[in-house]
């Protein structure tokens, strides 16, 4: 079992170290392989590493304010017009967030991800910063850099919550 998925902890601060352009590929690849319902492929990456568009999608939301000084944010979008079953968008940008945390996490990099919808506030704030089109809606964004913090291991597993019958 890949150790990863139980030691990858939600990173908030970054050294200013570069990210690879090539790591960011491995991420994003990571990605775009998760499942999704019908195998559609309703995604959209935006990798914003200009300053001032990170200082804006920081400004997004009250919680992702220090999102500014990571090297990199990757803002995870859908296209709702696309694909076979629109309605499992959502479902289906959850499964690509997962694996683009724990492809970070194996590249020896920190991320954390912020979530944007269901606030439609904050999706319409991000939509308008990157200029994405019609269809086009904001998922989550995820802030990317060497980590500055390593938080202590959370041991997460509460088996008294599962049911066998």
């Amino acid at each position: 079992m890949d150790k990863n998925l139980f030691t990858r902890r939600s990173i908030r601060k970054y050294t200013d170290q570069p990210v690879p352009k090539a790591m960011i590929e491995d991420i994003l690849k990571a990605a775009m392989a998760a499942p999704t319902a019908v195998n559609d492929k309703q995604w959209l990456f935006y990798v914003v590493e200009n300053p001032e568009l990170k200082k804006q999608l920081a400004d997004s939301s009250p919680y992702s304010k220090f999102a500014a000084e990571a090297p990199v944010i990757i803002v995870l979008g859908y296209n709702e017009t696309e694909g076979n079953a629109p309605e499992f968008c959502q479902i289906n940008m959850a499964l690509v967030s997962e694996n683009l945390m724990v492809e970070a996490e194996n590249l020896g990099l920190g991320t954390v991800m912020l979530g944007v919808a269901p606030h439609e506030d904050r999706m319409e704030c991000i939509e308008k910063i990157l200029n994405m089109k019609n269809g086009e809606r904001a998922f989550a964004m995820f802030p990317i850099g060497y980590p500055d913090q390593r938080p202590a291991d959370k041991h997460k597993a509460d088996m008294s919550r599962v049911f066998w019958m």
